[in-house]
C-alpha cells in the first residue's frame, strides 16, 4: 500500500496524536485535582463553630490543618476526621436498680438536704469574728 508518510514516521509524533494525548492527560488531571482548601472562616462555618473556637481547637492540636502561604487552611478530609474523632457514643440506659441509684439517700431513708455544700467551712458572723480577732491578736495596747 502506498503511503504519503515516510516509512520512519511514527504515529506517536503526529500533531493529531499529540493533541489527543494532551486532551486525555488534561481529563485525567482534572479528575485528580485537589479540592480547594478552606479558610478558617469557611471551615468554622462548616463545623458550626466560631472562628475563635476553631483557632482554639487548632492550637490544642485537636484538628489537622495546612499552612499555605502563611495562612491556615483546612481540607474537607481534615474536618471529617476531626468530627469522627470527637464523636461520643451513646451509653446504654441503666435500669432503676442500678448501682448508681443505690446509696444516694441517708440510712433513715430521706435524702440529706443542706444549703452548705459538703466540705465547706461555715463562716463566722461579724460579732464572733471580731471577738476571735481580739483573742488572737489581743486588745490594742495604749502607749
Amino acid at each position: 500500500m502506498f503511503s504519503l508518510l515516510p516509512s520512519s514516521f511514527d504515529l506517536r509524533h503526529s500533531t493529531l496524536a499529540t493533541r489527543t494525548r494532551r486532551r486525555s492527560v488534561r481529563r485525567d488531571n482534572r479528575e485528580k485535582v485537589l479540592e480547594p482548601p478552606l479558610s478558617e472562616r469557611h471551615a468554622a462555618l462548616r463545623l458550626g463553630v466560631s472562628v475563635d473556637t476553631l483557632q482554639r481547637i487548632r492550637k490544642r492540636n485537636e484538628i489537622s490543618y495546612r499552612k499555605i502561604g502563611g495562612r491556615v487552611r483546612y481540607t474537607l478530609a481534615d474536618l471529617r476526621e476531626f468530627v469522627e474523632r470527637t464523636k461520643v457514643e451513646a451509653c446504654e440506659k441503666k435500669t432503676s436498680g442500678s448501682v448508681n441509684s443505690r446509696g444516694t439517700t441517708s440510712p433513715s431513708g430521706s435524702a440529706r438536704h443542706s444549703f452548705t455544700p459538703l466540705g465547706s467551712i461555715r463562716q463566722p458572723g461579724k460579732p464572733s469574728a471580731h471577738l476571735l480577732a481580739q483573742r488572737t491578736f489581743g486588745k490594742p495596747k495604749s502607749v
